[in-house]
């Protein structure tokens, strides 16, 4: 059968040459459509290469600040303590004030990139936000009593600070094992959804 269609197309040259321009045809496309595949699914794969990389990114950058915030809770129980021991050397009014000022600012910076990067951490961040309002106030009532002298600082429960600064750090460690423990899709945008 094969051996009778090229007798034919030898016979038939205008027929020979329409088939094989066809052909070259049809090739092109095939050519062009396989092309086109793959070159959306590695334009496919770079935007989930992308995506990931932003996501792990704003992953990293929030940790980092987590930690930050860790350290300075961590501070103002040590500027507390320091007050303790040796108030009239070690008493800084405007040391404390400054720290926890960075403090709440970073903590409204973490708060805000959570929401915006990363859903499903809405309940760690409502016990960050209720815990902060009692350190902040906690802290406040401890450098106003400093600022009127060690013998009001004194009289103040050491325990309770070193209690508030404690149960806030915690907080920001859960948060932290919470977003390192989260596997990411690529996408910040699909995180959300």
């Amino acid at each position: 059968m094969l051996h009778e269609f090229l007798t034919y197309l030898e016979g038939n040259q205008p027929i020979a040459t329409l088939l094989t321009g066809v052909l070259a045809i049809a090739a092109v496309i095939i050519s062009q459509v396989w092309f086109d595949f793959r070159q959306r699914a590695e334009h496919q794969h770079g935007y989930n290469l992308k995506a990931k990389e932003i996501a792990l990114k704003k992953k990293e950058e929030t940790v980092e600040l987590l930690g930050e915030q860790v350290r300075a809770i961590s501070l103002v129980e040590d500027i507390f303590d320091s007050w303790w021991r040796d108030f009239q050397k070690n008493y800084s009014h405007f040391k404390i004030n400054n720290l926890l000022r960075e403090i709440d600012t970073r903590s409204q910076k973490i708060q805000l990139m959570v929401d915006l990067y990363f859903a499903g951490f809405e309940s760690a961040i409502e016990k960050i936000v209720e815990v902060d309002e009692v350190f902040l106030e906690t802290c406040a009532d401890f450098a106003m009593a400093g600022s009127f002298g060690e013998e009001d600082f004194t009289k103040l429960d050491h325990m309770e600070i070193v209690e508030i600064c404690n149960a806030y750090a915690v907080q920001y460690l859960h948060l932290t094992h919470l977003l390192i423990a989260r596997k990411e899709t690529g996408n910040p945008i699909i995180n959300k959804l």
